[in-house]
């Protein structure tokens, strides 16, 4: 697959997306919201993110992770008698089934129902019969050298706190030799955690690991079993973490909140500051569980900051012993207001750390959310009265008094602007950093109505067209489903309906069953849709799932995805990066809501707008046209997918024109970085990539001083692209 130019946007609480640089996001500028492509989209800006209500999710079945190898298996009463009934009708008595089946009487008869069945016997019966181990259920499993243990039928409240317990204090290990043997270890010094892991442990899988105690090391806990330990690892658990992530089918799944209290109560921490600053936080070595920490809080009306510390290095303790760190640490944290949104909806169990929260929660916020309207509201004539800081020096309201301003002063013509801010389900978030990336591989879905979708967090545009058999060249990937979606780490972006807009593989989508890679996504898709192969790229289509999109009003729904889009590269990409750390990378022509060249939400001036990627002013860069990085090489190069880029389309559309003519400028500070191919791999990031995101926030740094009121080119949104979100339509 060939690829196309991409950005990158980093935003001040960490979120980061990146797309072909035509690709829209969701911004909020002097004339509103508005798409802009993210190659547009400059620092200072602020791009759109969602606020998540109440969510609709289920709990998964354990089943789907459960993995048997050698295990021997004791069925249920039920299973036992579709067994035999189906036996006896195929073969006429169960005798006659024994001696075709090359199975003993005893078997058929009493081992069924007294003992546990391997494997292999059970699945010549039902081969015979013509069923499958799904029909069938299990009451306990056995492996050779472990005790029977139960299975509990879905990831429920108390299964899902075990496994963040495991994913923050714990480890596996499974035997390869034979896959006999395995080991579930948790270690913790507060024993009220452990005596709590114990209890589940016991209630799930019926078995009851001991706390052992040693002089010099921490207490922790141990199950041994292979069947245990691997369905830990299919849930996403693994040892060592670096790359640690949980599975995208439980990231969206009842109870993850309870999965992010047992993580926080192993991992997590709370941060009390009698000054001011106090914060609850968690830290990683693992950049992908870091972002998908962040997104499951979001989902739960949490608004969190990523950063990272390089700990790499000798380090001296107190007692003397020298110890040795090879990671950088991610750290999530929580401020303001989100603290006693934290404890509503997620708290801890671990009662040291309950009453640090609880001696936080109500205090007094002096971190608000603000909206960027400080420009917009600069155009109000007339008296100010109490909302004179706002009017005249242009500060950002909080949603709350920006909502009272409405109903006391008149605002003249900008109270339209300010009234669809107040009222959208967005927050917005400052972009830090932006730079192109590249070539890469990029991909796009197709949500009809709405044509966007939430990509790492960041609302993010698609093309307006169901179909059309020449995207130009290049290529990129798309999904079908509607207007505005949330990309990359809930960024929003969106594409113009007269230009393709793609993000790449990487990018985080919020679906309505799970947040994953698109790249993964796509993948899955084309294992069983139709692929319709095109000259440069190709569609997947009677896509089963619905991912999450922005309407016309501002509201956050979920919609249909009707195809998948993988289209050859655009000559350049743009990144957009807020000052909260997210990231958006796109094409030229991708909008942004005020912020990017691939429509991203973004934010100059008190509007909200849409704006190209390539139009975004960046006070303090620019950008540095370089050519395409090398294709892999060597054995099994043809099956290494390269980086790729997504997109949303939608299907109301039939003649959309590829997108046409790409713009870049020098840059005088640091010159233009690309990606690394990425090689096929879920939910996980490579080193490659850490590395070029660190040496990005070296040169620019974490956090970018404001730039809202940069000016910039005439001329540089069309007003024909701009999408008014209002709640009077």
């Amino acid at each position: 697959m060939s690829e196309k130019p991409c950005r990158r946007i980093e935003t001040s609480h960490g979120k980061e997306l990146e797309a072909s640089v035509n690709t829209p996001v969701l911004v909020c500028d002097t004339d509103g919201i508005e798409w802009r492509e993210i190659s547009e989209v400059e620092p200072g800006d602020h791009v759109a993110v969602p606020r998540f209500d109440d969510l609709d999710r289920e709990e998964v079945e354990v089943r789907e992770f459960l993995e048997l190898t050698t295990e021997k298996v004791r069925l249920s009463g039920e299973s036992i008698s579709f067994l035999r009934e189906s036996l006896c009708d195929e073969f006429g008595t169960l005798r006659d089934a024994a001696d075709t089946l090359d199975l003993s009487e005893d078997f058929i008869y009493l081992h069924l129902k007294n003992r546990h069945v391997p494997l292999e016997k059970l699945d010549r019966m039902l081969d015979a019969v013509g069923a499958t181990r799904g029909d069938i259920t299990f009451d306990r499993f056995m492996l050779r050298h472990g005790d029977s243990i139960t299975v509990p039928e879905t990831f429920d409240e108390d299964l899902m706190y075990l496994l963040g317990l495991v994913f923050g204090d714990g480890d596996i290990s499974i035997e390869r030799r034979d896959g006999n043997r395995g080991l579930v270890r948790i270690s913790n010094g507060d024993e009220q955690l452990l005596r709590r892991a114990a209890d589940v442990f016991e209630e799930k899988f019926d078995k009851r690991p001991k706390i052992e105690r040693q002089d010099d090391r921490v207490p922790c806990i141990r199950v041994y079993s292979a069947t245990i330990a691997r369905l830990f690892a299919n849930a996403g658990m693994q040892t060592p973490k670096a790359d640690l992530a949980l599975a995208p089918e439980l990231t969206t799944a009842a109870h993850a909140d309870a999965f992010l209290r047992g993580l926080m109560d192993a991992d997590g921490s709370v941060s009390v500051r009698e000054t001011g600053g106090s914060s609850v936080l968690i830290s990683t070595i693992s950049d992908t569980l870091a972002d998908q920490v962040q997104l499951l809080l979001e989902t739960y009306g949490v608004r969190t900051s990523t950063r990272e510390r390089d700990r790499r290095g000798t380090y001296e303790l107190e007692d003397g012993r020298t110890i040795e760190s090879k990671h950088v640490q991610q750290f999530v944290e929580i401020y303001g207001a989100d603290i006693d949104r934290y404890a509503e909806a997620i708290g801890f169990e671990s009662s040291e750390k309950q009453a640090a929260l609880e001696s936080l929660v109500g205090e007094p916020r002096r971190q608000q959310e603000r909206l960027p309207l400080g420009t917009t509201l600069a155009a109000v004539d007339g008296a100010a009265g109490q909302y004179y800081q706002n009017i005249n020096r242009g500060d950002d309201p909080g949603r709350t008094r920006a909502r009272s301003m409405l109903d006391d002063i008149d605002l003249g013509s900008v109270e339209p602007l300010v009234e669809e801010a107040v009222d959208a389900d967005l927050r917005w978030d400052e972009v830090v950093a932006a730079i192109d990336t590249g070539e890469k591989e990029v991909f796009d879905l197709t949500v009809p109505q709405t044509h966007n979708f939430v990509g790492n967090g960041i609302v993010t545009h698609n093309t307006a067209a169901a179909v059309r058999d020449d995207f130009g060249d290049g290529q990129q990937w798309t999904l079908e489903a509607g207007a505005l979606v949330l990309a990359d780490q809930g960024i929003a972006a969106v594409d113009e309906l007269d230009k393709m807009r793609c993000v790449t593989g990487e990018t985080l989508v919020h679906f309505g069953d799970r947040i994953t890679r698109i790249d993964d996504f796509a993948r899955e898709a084309a294992e069983s849709g139709p692929v319709e192969r095109l000259p440069n790229g190709r569609t997947i289509r009677d896509v089963d799932a619905t991912a999450w999109t922005m309407t016309g009003d501002g509201s956050l729904v979920e919609r249909p995805v009707t195809a998948v889009h993988e289209y050859d590269a655009p000559e350049e990409l743009y990144r957009v990066q807020l000052e909260t750390g997210e990231r958006l990378t796109g094409t030229a022509g991708s909008r942004h809501r005020r912020t990017v060249s691939n429509p991203v939400i973004g934010y100059t001036s008190p509007d909200i707008c849409s704006r190209q990627r390539r139009t975004v002013e960046r006070p303090h860069w620019r950008l540095e046209k370089t050519s395409r990085p090398e294709a892999p090489t060597g054995p099994g190069a043809e099956s290494r997918p390269t980086n790729r880029a997504f997109r949303l389309r939608s299907v109301r559309y039939s003649d959309i024109s590829p997108a046409t003519g790409t713009s870049s400028t020098t840059n005088p500070t640091a010159s233009t970085e690309f990606a690394s191919p990425t090689p096929k791999r879920s939910c996980s990031r490579t080193s490659s990539a850490r590395a070029e995101r660190r040496s990005t926030r070296s040169r620019f740094g974490r956090r970018a001083s404001s730039a809202r009121t940069a000016s910039r080119p005439s001329g540089s949104t069309d007003a024909s692209t701009r999408t008014r979100f209002s709640r009077r339509g």
